[in-house]
């Protein structure tokens, strides 16, 4: 997926599961069995209890969840001591990670299934009841899974074309032959956002306004990086990850000098300006924001008009950017128009202001080569066999993956990337069981009403902020399962319009960029609606939209391990319901928070309220932020911790969202009476099935390579920390495992 849609969908939503980096899985680390604690097998355990029935369920879907439960449990770690251990010990037994992957988890099971399930849908022969939309999609697997990679000079003309019609082409690729008089950087940055729907020294997308959701406004932001910022701004710790990078971007131009017919292009001059626009980049890295401080919504809202922003920018360098011309080039095929009284939010004030700076003291070329590669990275995996090697080489120093995908998964991600939606039709059509989305409608219910009454019992809430809490509970808007309008083909047909596909490979990537760029700008002067989707229902993942108030639950993660009917509700409520819970208390963490009943940003809180709440977050900053990754010793310095700021919303939505799934099968169990025991887990309850289904999310495998990512940038904690993190704070799970009295320090918000 292209990083300005990510970082559009990282603006506007919190996501269960969600990475920010392109080339990179969710990841996580991998523990050692526990020596000390160690207990008998077949004698009774003192953490132990018998289940309230005396009832064994012997249904396929119980032996199908015992027999899962058991074959990732390692019995011989205590649980009371390392629970992630406990519950997940055996996984990388039990599930071997594909050579092709970097990381193996509960997520990626389950993706693999959808994938070959997508997979059959798209293999199918055109049916003539398919929606036209569904038919693309067919027509862009095909044409993928059918083209020709060879490194023929033929096959790099579309890239070449493509490169010359913006800017006068790639310095890099064209020798002498580039002229820096036919060179404006932001009339090229523009566009590269209109034609491949990427960023380019600065993002500027439409996104809802965040004081009026109901809005739509244009919004610049800072640009988005190949590698982590961190790498970026610390160069001298990733050296080994900086030379692989300059290695990829001497090797790509180097196949498309050829391709060109460059003859006075050499190694050595690829290489010193590879070295050249990556210092550039290393420059920006350095003047963009890190994740953490983007957190304050307040300090990344900055309206202002066109007028003001160009004003902005002359007092950093006169000249450098026609802020109204830079809009208009970016809109140019669409019909619409702007003068200087065109309303903007500016994310990064202070990011624009020294790029601006910046780019008056840089060359020209130097700019147009950063530009043109973003160009070029866009279409790495749809060219030659050569520069798809050459990207894989790249992306293994990354992600430690051993193998490359095949093709026809990234074919699938291309089929996906250009028509989601159509690809998320069929999959609720053929293998969605509508029971799941009642279910989960259920369930939310239930989670959403415990969390409204768990806010009544919290003394260091005053009574007013109480009151509009609960209110933006009641308010919350529920995506379960697919949109409504999927039950209108021509619904689906409609959202399609306009979009061209054909048996040309490139040119397909190329219009569905182009086609995405479009229905973002012309949500510009139309009013947002509440009911968008933002992710395809053939996703596994789930999200909360701050700017909605609204979580969002596709089709695709309501299976197992998450959740199953037929199956002790312990285990859905520990699977999917912990999810859902995670989703609602996303509009109470750090950032979710800062935004009202409807979706605005607003100070809802009373002063004091505020204070306390965040004094409570400061907490979880320096419990998460203590957690070492001894993995990492030797790729980093020794005694590496992760991000507890970065990670804090994350954290607090993990933990918020375990207390209330719990309470609310509390609630459900008192309701319903007690359930049957599993098959060959007689001796545990019903609570610590619960906790088994909660961890069994999280068992997971990782290369240490992505595992650095994550630490870096990722918003969510290594699985296992946010199984130890939540475990430790949980006042519950000690009881429920009878595990002896620890001073531990807890952290406790929701």
């Amino acid at each position: 997926m292209d990083i300005l849609i990510l970082a559009i969908m990282l603006s506007t939503s919190e996501a269960y599961f969600f990475s920010p980096i392109w080339f990179s899985k969710r990841i996580n680390t991998t523990t050692s069995t526990h020596q000390q604690g160690k207990l008998i097998p077949d004698l009774p355990h003192r953490w132990s209890r018998v289940a309230k029935s005396n009832t064994v369920c012997q249904t396929d879907q119980c032996k199908k969840a015992a027999e899962a439960l058991l074959e990732n449990m390692n019995q011989t770690a205590d649980p009371c001591e390392d629970f992630y251990e406990f519950a997940c010990g055996n996984w990388d037994k039990s599930h071997p990670m594909p050579p092709t992957e970097s990381s193996w988890s509960q997520f990626d099971v389950a993706n693999d299934k959808n994938l070959y399930q997508i997979k059959d849908i798209l293999e199918s022969d055109v049916d003539t009841t398919d929606p036209s939309p569904v038919s693309a999609a067919k027509t862009v697997y095909q044409t993928c899974i059918r083209r020709d990679t060879s490194d023929t000079k033929e096959n790099l003309k579309p890239i070449l074309a493509l490169m010359s019609s913006i800017g006068g082409g790639w310095p890099m690729v064209s020798g002498n032959r580039w002229d820096d008089k036919n060179f404006v950087w932001y009339e090229a940055s523009a566009d590269v956002i209109s034609q491949i729907y990427s960023t380019a020294v600065f993002g500027v997308f439409v996104t809802n306004d965040r004081k009026n959701t109901k809005a739509n406004v244009i919004t610049v932001d800072q640009s988005a990086f190949l590698l982590p910022r961190e790498m970026l701004v610390k160069s001298s710790t990733y050296k080994l990850q900086l030379e692989a990078y300059k290695t990829f971007v001497t090797e790509v131009a180097w196949v498309l000098a050829k391709a060109a017919g460059s003859s006075d292009v050499t190694k050595s001059s690829l290489h010193r300006e590879a070295e050249e626009m990556i210092q550039f980049e290393i420059k920006l890295a350095n003047l963009a924001s890190p994740q953490e401080m983007r957190r304050n919504v307040l300090r990344t809202y900055n309206p202002m008009t066109l007028r003001e922003l160009q004003e902005w920018s002359d007092m950093a360098a006169p000249n450098q950017i026609d802020w109204l011309k830079y809009v208009k080039r970016i809109t140019a095929n669409l019909t619409l128009t702007f003068d200087w009284t065109e309303r903007v939010i500016v994310r990064e004030t202070d990011y624009v202001f020294r790029c601006i700076q910046l780019l008056q003291e840089t060359s020209p070329r130097v700019i147009a080569n950063f530009i043109h590669f973003g160009i070029v990275r866009h279409f790495v995996r749809d060219m030659t066999a050569k520069i798809h090697q050459l990207t894989f080489e790249f992306d293994r120093v990354l992600s430690g993956a051993t193998n490359d995908k095949p093709r026809w998964k990234d074919c699938i991600s291309t089929a996906n990337s250009a028509l989601e939606m159509a690809l998320g039709y069929s999959y609720v059509q053929k293998h969605f069981d509508n029971s799941a989305k009642l279910a989960a409608l259920e369930m939310s219910d239930n989670i959403k009403s415990v969390f409204s009454e768990e806010l009544g019992k919290l003394e260091w809430m005053d009574s007013s902020t109480r009151e509009l809490a609960r209110q933006k509970v009641a308010a919350m808007a529920r995506h379960i399962g697919y949109p409504a309008w999927y039950s209108n083909s021509s619904a689906l047909e409609y959202y399609y319009q306009g979009l061209e596909v054909s048996d040309n490979h490139f040119n397909n990537v190329l219009e569905s960029s182009r086609f995405k760029f479009s229905k973002n700008y012309k949500r510009l002067r139309v009013p947002s609606e509440r009911d968008e989707w933002i992710i395809s229902p053939a996703d596994v993942n789930a999200f909360f939209n701050p700017s909605k108030n609204v979580i969002i639950f596709p089709a695709a993660i309501l299976q197992p391990p998450f959740f199953t009917k037929d199956r002790p509700s312990a285990l859905n409520y520990g699977g999917i319901g912990v999810v859902i819970g995670h989703e609602i208390t996303h509009a109470f963490d750090d950032y979710g928070r800062q935004f009202d009943a409807e979706g605005n940003y607003a100070q809802w809180w009373t002063e004091s309220t505020k204070e306390t709440y965040l004094n409570k977050s400061k907490c979880f900053v320096h419990q998460y932020g203590s957690y070492r990754v001894s993995e990492l010793d030797g790729m980093l310095s020794d005694g590496t911790t992760l991000n507890g700021v970065n990670t804090l919303g994350e954290n607090i939505a993990d933990n918020g969202g375990l207390h209330a799934a719990l309470a609310a099968y509390r609630k459900q169990s008192a309701q319903h009476g007690a359930e049957p025991s599993l098959p060959g887990l007689e001796s545990f309850s019903a609570e610590q099935l619960f906790f088994l289904s909660f961890a069994n999310n999280w068992c997971e495998t990782v290369t240490k390579e992505s595992l650095l990512q994550t630490v870096l940038s990722d918003p969510h904690s290594p699985h296992r920390y946010r199984v130890i993190g939540t475990i430790q704070n949980s006042e519950d799970f000690p009881k429920i495992f009878n595990c002896p009295r620890k001073k531990v320090d807890t952290c406790v918000i929701w």
